[in-house]
């Protein structure tokens, strides 16, 4: 059997790295749905912390924030332990 790892789990706090959103994705998004993997990447439905604006993103155009972004971080690396 396949287990599909995502990158980010629901209710996890990220930011947008893509450039495509920097008129509408500033600020911190909570993930809020896991989406099917698109091509080689997986999907997620995030919103805005601000806003509530609803957005499906790829896991390339998202990351963890940093600490001084608002949110701490405990770690660089984005993917967690099962």
């Amino acid at each position: 059997m396949y287990l599909i790892e995502y990158g980010y789990s629901a209710g996890q706090l990220v930011r947008a790295t893509s450039t495509r959103f920097v008129d509408r994705m500033g600020g911190v998004h909570e993930v809020i749905r896991l989406m099917p993997e698109s091509g080689e990447e997986f999907g997620f439905k995030v919103e805005n912390m601000l806003n509530s604006v609803p957005r499906a993103v790829r896991e390339s155009e998202i990351r963890v924030p940093d600490a001084k972004h608002g949110v701490s971080s405990p770690t660089s690396d984005h993917r967690q332990d099962p």
